[in-house]
């Protein structure tokens, strides 16, 4: 069996032209975001890793992980972290241009 699956060339053709690095960059770039807007929020809060993971109610050392760079919050997690921080996502409004 190939390792695209059933989907195989089709999978593998749409995915051919894909600049890989430069979508990495972005998710990461976009990670970093995340980890500021969380670091502030934490900051005007007066809170510290410690306390985001407990009252988060995961692991503290993820969390200290994440806040020093050394590990990615993706999905459930990060959607927890910005819960307990009432903090949402939310597409960034593009400014109108006059004329």
């Amino acid at each position: 069996m190939q390792p695209w699956g059933k989907w195989g060339r089709r999978a593998k053709n749409l995915l051919a032209g894909v600049d890989w690095r430069s979508i990495v960059h972005y998710i990461k770039g976009m990670g970093v975001q995340f980890q500021t807007t969380i670091k502030r929020e934490l900051a005007r809060r007066g809170w510290s890793g410690y306390r985001l993971g407990h009252e988060a109610r995961m692991p503290v050392r993820t969390i200290q992980a994440y806040l020093s760079g050394d590990r990615d919050l993706t999905g459930k997690r990060l959607a927890k972290v910005l819960d307990t921080l009432d903090l949402e996502l939310r597409p960034k409004q593009q400014r109108r241009r006059k004329g």
